[in-house]
């Protein structure tokens, strides 16, 4: 498999793939609400759509409310061997952009931390207020982010968390933060 890294921010191919993703999910929903702001319903949908693309073109098998059921995460890949038993889990996402609780958040942020996949995605929304927008929103999810990662012990070395952030408030863009264990 080819690993083309992204020297910005040290992706790989696969995500940089899942970023791009988001980031036309973003201009779709820009054109759907003709440069408005508004409801985000129908985004996780649609990102999970175009990431359980990427998975398929890699002949995984996916699970996800948009597919079949979700299994534990909002979207997997995964692999089966031969006698079609379970294998291998390639990616687990989890996307909170329903709200930025810290709370809600962190939840679905420790279930990618327990996640044993080769691909660990968080989708989340950096919504900003009057009193506060991009880049303050960012951070603040990001040092959340980065705490819990930091805090956890049973993440093995070279563990990988791609976290992409939309801070839809302000400079409407999709924001990559990608956790690397040391």
């Amino acid at each position: 498999m080819d690993q083309t890294i992204n020297k910005s921010f040290g992706m790989d191919e696969i995500e940089n793939q899942i970023w791009r993703a988001f980031e036309e999910v973003r201009d779709e929903y820009r054109i759907l609400l003709g440069g408005k702001t508004g409801s985000n319903i129908g985004i996780t949908k649609r990102i999970k759509e175009k990431v359980q693309l990427i998975g398929e073109k890699r002949d995984y098998e996916i699970r996800s409310s948009n597919y079949t059921q979700e299994w534990m995460f909002d979207l997997v890949w995964y692999r089966k061997n031969a006698v079609g038993d379970f294998e291998r889990l390639i990616l687990a996402l989890e996307s909170e952009i329903s709200s930025r609780d810290k709370h809600g958040l962190l939840k679905d942020f420790e279930k990618l931390l327990v996640s044993n996949a080769d691909y660990r995605v968080m989708i989340a929304l950096g919504k900003g207020s009057k009193r506060s927008s991009y880049p303050q929103i960012v951070n603040e999810q990001i040092e959340i982010f980065n705490q819990a990662f930091n805090a956890t012990q049973s993440i093995p070395i070279g563990a990988r968390v791609l976290i992409l952030i939309w801070d839809d408030y302000d400079s409407d863009k999709i924001i990559p933060h990608l956790l690397i264990k040391k």
